[in-house]
């Protein structure tokens, strides 16, 4: 996990313009608190791997991570699924989410730590827990976002909203040649 973080560190320039200042915070403060010599002053991160309970079914709205801060030791602390394999996506995701980041801003933080990684998929380009996550969907949902990315098309991340687009096309019609998007 901490080379993935250390490649996020390399993309840091990606963040520089003055409207991404929330997103170069939230990244950067992640950074210093996995840093091999954090100093004292430096916020402190946990991470926890949680079984994943009966309660946590496909009927019902997943999360893969939880969040909460002990304002006391200036730690936050993060819990992962572990039916979540991208542990090091999952946390960037929801630490960016306790610091108020956007999801939009969550999942570009994703791809662009795994671009820089080289773990995006080989088919599509994609981040593999954001193509898992799409794949946990239904029909319904699935035509929903779709709607979301083609009615907004995000301008600081065309090439990732264009990704996603396609990988909810293709699976639409795979579902629906196989009768597995209900």
């Amino acid at each position: 996990m901490q080379s993935q973080f250390e490649s996020l560190r390399a993309a840091q320039s990606f963040w520089s313009r003055p409207r991404d200042a929330q997103q170069a915070g939230a990244i950067a403060e992640l950074l210093d608190a996995t840093a091999t010599s954090p100093t004292p002053d430096t916020p402190k991160l946990k991470i926890y791997i949680f079984p994943d309970s009966s309660l946590l079914n496909s009927t019902q709205p997943q999360f893969w991570g939880l969040s909460e801060l002990d304002i006391d030791s200036r730690t936050t602390i993060l819990y992962i699924s572990d039916k979540q394999p991208d542990v090091a996506g999952t946390a960037l995701h929801t630490f960016m989410s306790s610091r108020q980041c956007a999801r939009s801003q969550c999942f570009l933080a994703e791809y662009v730590m795994a671009d820089q990684a080289g773990t995006l998929s080989k088919e599509m380009g994609l981040p593999e827990r954001l193509q898992r996550d799409i794949d946990a969907l239904d029909r319904g949902m699935v035509e929903e976002l779709m709607e979301r990315l083609e009615g907004g098309r995000n301008l600081e991340a065309p090439v990732l909203t264009s990704k996603l687009g396609e990988y909810c096309e293709e699976r639409l019609s795979v579902g629906v040649k196989r009768g597995i998007v209900s």
